[in-house]
């Protein structure tokens, strides 16, 4: 709820715990559960989006002396990137990725790190998307490895990997 937790040594451990009044509460999940039961199993994000309370932390990832993790609040998403040494915390809806392209273009999520960089996977179909509705036939960083493959995916290929090396 308003946790973020870790694995080690094969037990649950608190790590960061978010100060904040709009998180969900134990007992908004416990209504929602009731709920999903008496409607046998429907889905329950319905209920989430209606009310105005934070969840779903993902896109987690710390490097260094900071923290970078996305939340949901209804509908719209956020990135919260927090520096672990000063206590800085800065909250944005927006995340620019100007590294993959020439101008600016939002990131939805990350999907996992190491400690070298972070991973972005992006459907091949959503960058061809991306590049058609830029109307520029430059739109991709010209220093891209694999530029061409790139600009020539067919739209039922796989997903494109992107490694961010901090």
């Amino acid at each position: 709820m308003d946790t973020i937790i870790s694995f080690p040594d094969n037990r649950i451990a608190p790590v960061y715990v978010l100060k904040d009044k709009d998180w969900i509460t134990s007992k908004e999940v416990g209504e929602i559960k009731e709920e999903r039961i008496t409607n046998q199993g429907a889905t329950s994000f319905q209920q989430l989006f209606n009310k105005n309370v934070a969840f779903n932390i993902n896109s987690y990832v710390e490097w260094r002396n900071f923290i970078l993790f996305r939340y949901q609040k209804k509908h719209d998403s956020f990135f919260v990137l927090h520096n672990i040494q000063t206590g800085d915390t800065r909250i944005t809806p927006l995340l620019i990725d100007d590294l993959v392209c020439k101008k600016p273009f939002l990131v939805n999520r990350f999907s996992c790190s190491d400690s070298n960089g972070l991973y972005n996977i992006m459907n091949a179909n959503d960058l061809i998307r991306l590049i058609e509705q830029s109307g520029e036939e430059d739109f991709l960083n010209p220093d891209l490895d694999k530029i061409t493959i790139l600009k020539n995916l067919p739209a039922d290929s796989n997903p494109v990997i992107f490694y961010y090396e901090f």
